[in-house]
């Protein structure tokens, strides 16, 4: 039997993408509540990630598990850290390939550490007239085509066939759009995972009428240091694995999970990052004979508040900013639980995790 202190570091930080142009004070209201990080660069954004995984290092490094147990030490952050902005999803394929490159750093700098570093929506250009294979121009579009009728699931977000097929037949540029976790370890990528199940992930609007999103196409179950893992992308968790794992990710911008949308093995551990709702685990007990254990919440070792970009005050003034959108009287009270609630999950938490498990 292997025996393993799992090392669980969360990090929530709003990261909500808010696209609906159908009520614009709405929006604003919620933009202003659930992104704040969209008015810091993609550089900047990387440093804060770089700041939290070795506040999580170090602290992981100073209460090692027993000399019996093998560590392991995950990091996860939420959906969206690197999105366009608090309206608009997709940098450009130049602006990812810079961020895989600073992951790659990141990753190398803390060996310790596998790494979900939430996830890069980006898009690239479905047409390449400068690409020297000229029959290669166009394929782009016709591989996502190709792996719609073979995977059974359409590669837009609120488009028919039709909106897909004319601009693939006009001969003007359109975008294939991703929304990708690369989960890194020692610099080398382990896993590079599209999301599957579309969540809205484009907007009319917001990112153009020239913009289709593309489903992943394979499963998101793999092995490192001995253990599975399974992650899956805010809409996903309803979505089953293909198999019991070790130890569930769910990364998400603004999504509850429940036990009933975990596929763990006896023992084994759920962990879940989101933009707004607080970091959770889950563990599964081994349970006895003829019972196949129970799914419960466990509790953190430590949980630290702050760790986003904006400080206490700064949270403040945007809650008192939004409040001229929507009347929200919780809101307004400074010494409400609602209040204290809402500047917490602003700033942005942390929490970690020591957790011991025999395979």
């Amino acid at each position: 039997m292997a025996k393993y202190r799992i090392n669980i570091a969360l990090w929530q930080v709003p990261t909500m993408v808010v696209n609906s142009h159908s009520k614009p004070q709405l929006a604003e209201y919620e933009r202003t509540l659930t992104n704040t990080v969209a008015a810091r660069s993609l550089d900047e954004r990387m440093a804060l990630l770089r700041k939290r995984v070795g506040k999580a290092d170090a602290f992981f490094r100073t209460y090692p598990g027993p000399p019996d147990r093998r560590n392991v030490t995950l990091f996860a952050a939420p959906e969206y850290l690197f999105a366009r902005n608090a309206s608009e999803h997709f940098v450009s394929e130049e602006e990812k390939d810079h961020l895989l490159t600073e992951l790659a750093k990141l990753s190398d700098d803390f060996p310790n550490v596998l790494l979900f570093p939430g996830t890069i929506a980006w898009k690239k250009p479905a047409l390449r007239p400068d690409h020297p294979e000229p029959a290669r121009h166009n394929n782009r579009g016709q591989k996502a085509l190709a792996q719609r009728k073979l995977g059974g699931t359409d590669i837009y977000s609120n488009r028919d066939t039709k909106a897909f097929t004319q601009a693939q037949s006009s001969g003007e540029q359109y975008y294939l759009a991703r929304n990708t976790c690369y989960v890194m370890h020692q610099g080398d990528l382990l896993l590079k995972y599209h999301k599957r199940d579309n969540g809205n992930e484009t907007d009319r609007v917001s990112d153009g009428e020239d913009v289709f999103f593309v489903h992943g196409a394979r499963d998101s179950v793999f092995e490192a240091e001995g253990l599975s893992f399974g992650l899956k992308i805010c809409a996903e968790v309803v979505t089953p694995l293909p198999q019991l794992v070790d130890v569930q990710v769910v990364i998400s911008a603004s999504r509850l999970v429940i036990p009933s949308s975990m596929q763990l093995r006896p023992g084994a551990y759920c962990c879940h990052a989101d933009a707004i709702y607080p970091p959770t685990v889950w563990h599964r007990t081994k349970g006895g004979l003829f019972k196949s254990g129970v799914i419960e919440e466990i509790t953190a070792n430590v949980q630290r508040r702050g760790g986003g970009p904006i400080t206490k005050h700064r949270a403040g003034v945007r809650i008192t900013h939004a409040l001229n959108y929507k009347a929200n009287a919780a809101l307004l009270d400074p010494d409400s639980q609602a209040y204290a609630e809402k500047v917490t999950e602003m700033r942005g938490r942390a929490r970690y995790y020591r957790l011991d498990y025999d395979k």
